[in-house]
């Protein structure tokens, strides 16, 4: 499980840096993919913008898996692939996003700043706190004045990402483990906790990473896809 974890996510960054629709294709039949539906779809727009012939093929059959799985998200990646791959307008504007980036935002510690800015450009991110002591070049991000390339985004808490390991924890086949994950998320300091007893397990670290990655992109492009816009993957 644990070469699964590490290996399916390389292969597939692999595939979209040399827009090898065969092998994204490919990647679709493995056993284990289903755990790694939006990394994939990321690659697989990559590859629409590209070239959608190529990619028009592996874009409906995961926009099929997506809408079976029915995980926060993708719905919204379902019906971009869709759009993409039969070259239809889109109802959503199409931003590019860093979805990492926008959860953290959406879901980061409040010393941080109560959310932060994306560029719907380049898809970076900064959180409110560094807007605040800004130091780079030229004027701080302003979504006020350039409404068109900044989109604020809101810190709404950590819930989501406390249910994510409450879920994750209860699915884990060891009782002890199992256990010692549920004890640990109870009451202040859970994330450290949680995170300190995975250290100890690699199979189990292995396949929390992979599960964060996705529940995180999804909830960062439903978000967005209920403010108006389609999360793009950030330009090469």
């Amino acid at each position: 499980m644990i070469d699964d974890e590490a290996r399916l996510p390389r292969e597939i960054r692999v595939a979209e840096a040399t827009r090898d629709a065969v092998q994204l294709s490919r990647l679709l039949t493995e056993p284990e993919i289903e755990r790694h539906l939006q990394e994939l779809g990321k690659a697989v727009l990559s590859l629409l913008e590209q070239d959608r012939a190529a990619a028009a093929g592996v874009a409906h059959a995961l926009a099929a898996s997506l809408t079976a799985r029915e995980w926060p998200g993708d719905g919204a990646l379902a019906e971009l692939l869709l759009e993409l791959a039969e070259d239809r307008p889109s109802e959503r504007r199409r931003i590019r996003a860093d979805l990492d980036g926008v959860t953290d935002l959406l879901e980061g510690p409040a010393d941080m700043g109560f959310g932060g800015i994306l560029d719907c450009r380049t898809g970076d991110t900064w959180p409110a706190a560094v807007i605040d002591d800004w130091a780079g070049e030229g004027d701080p991000p302003d979504p006020d004045a350039e409404p068109d390339l900044y989109l604020f985004i809101p810190n709404v808490g950590s819930r989501e990402a406390w249910e994510d390991m409450r879920d994750f924890a209860t699915d884990v086949e060891v009782d002890a483990i199992r256990a010692q994950l549920l004890d640990a998320i109870d009451g202040r300091g859970a994330f450290s906790r949680f995170r300190r007893i995975l250290a100890r397990h690699d199979e189990l670290r292995a396949r929390w990473y992979a599960y964060s990655a996705e529940t995180r992109a999804g909830r960062a492009r439903d978000w967005l896809a209920a403010e108006g816009y389609a999360a793009m993957p950030p330009p090469r």
